[in-house]
């Protein structure tokens, strides 16, 4: 009975130090795959409508690409409202990298510098770049063929985007005789649903209802409005670690040379004048916007209370268009 239970025991010892044996192997591999593969965490925040398609998928297949050329790291892309990612950095918690727009607060006290580029929107903040623009839209004003009287402005804006300074520096006012008009700012898409309900209504929108009139089938006549745009989706580093930060920017200087070349796909131009010269939109409706020269735009580290204050004055009817594009020209950055 004793040889048994001895004979017993030992199988029982036997059995578990197999047991423990294989599970430190397996710890110990998943511990060697952990610190071999590095995954780059980037957030994309939309602070404005693109053309079509999502930003965030075309980030991943920027990724795709990158990840074939450099072993074992890969990129992961996370949509995060303005509201999420602010509260996200109140708590001290930062992605690899953020792709946003103008009035995300809080970026410009973690981002690194990236140096000059040449992307024609690059973000400096206290001498240094802290964020550079890979894809951009811009505004158009819409109306019906052969409509001769406008009995109404629409002008499509959400919380970020300043169309108005669009209308004032193209010189839409001083081309069209609609000074009498009240202007009307709605929401992106209720502003679409309203100019498809007034056929004498003229909209200033952007890239995005053009998508959108293709699809309808409307015949309008699409003006581009020249010199302003604020619709730029750019890119900043926050990644903590020498190693991490060093392929963030590898990444980043893929998406500013062939991440150029596919924008089309979500109705976007690029941001590389080299790539804007030879590209034709595959024809896509954003090619309506491919000639349009862009002179200036706003900082992308403006405030959002600037915003509301810029917003303020050019609703203003007690100050006329010479007195409102006086007050927005220290608001307004030049391009290289």
């Amino acid at each position: 009975m004793k040889k048994l239970i001895t004979a017993t025991s030992i199988f029982l010892w036997l059995a578990l130090i197999i047991v423990a044996a294989v599970l430190i192997n397996l710890n110990g591999d998943k511990e060697n795959v952990q610190g071999a593969a590095i995954i780059l965490e980037l957030w994309q925040i939309d602070t404005f409508e693109g053309g079509q398609g999502s930003r965030r998928q075309y980030l991943l297949d920027v990724g795709k690409v990158f990840e074939k050329t450099n072993e074992n790291v890969l990129i992961t892309v996370i949509n995060e409202t303005v509201e999420s990612a602010e509260e996200k950095f109140k708590k001290g918690v930062f992605p690899d990298m953020i792709s946003y727009g103008i009035g995300v607060d809080g970026v410009s006290a973690k981002a690194v510098d990236l140096g000059r580029t040449k992307s024609s929107f690059e973000a400096e903040y206290d001498g240094k770049i802290l964020a550079v623009g890979w894809a951009s839209g811009g505004y158009v004003c819409i109306k019906r063929q052969n409509t001769e009287k406008i009995n109404e402005i629409i002008v499509s804006k959400n919380t970020y985007t300043q169309p108005m300074i669009a209308m004032l520096k193209s010189g839409f006012y001083k081309n069209n005789a609609v000074n009498h008009l009240d202007v009307e700012l709605l929401s992106p898409l209720n502003g679409y649903y309203a100019f498809l309900a007034n056929e004498n209504a003229l909209l200033i929108g952007t890239q995005r209802d053009i998508y959108r009139l293709k699809t309808k089938g409307l015949d309008c006549q699409i003006t581009p409005l020249e010199g302003f745009t604020d619709i730029v989706q750019y890119i900043s580093v926050t990644a903590d670690e020498n190693k991490r930060q060093e392929l963030s920017l590898k990444f980043i200087s893929l998406l500013l040379t062939d991440g150029q070349k596919g924008l089309s796909k979500i109705g976007l131009l690029p941001t590389v004048k080299n790539y804007l010269n030879t590209y034709n939109g595959d024809n896509q409706p954003i090619a309506l916007l491919f000639d349009t020269e862009y002179t200036e735009t706003l900082s992308l580290f403006c405030s959002k209370s600037a915003l509301e204050e810029i917003n303020a004055v050019l609703l203003d009817d007690e100050k006329n268009n010479d007195e409102k594009n006086k007050y927005i020209e220290n608001a307004l950055k030049r391009l290289k």
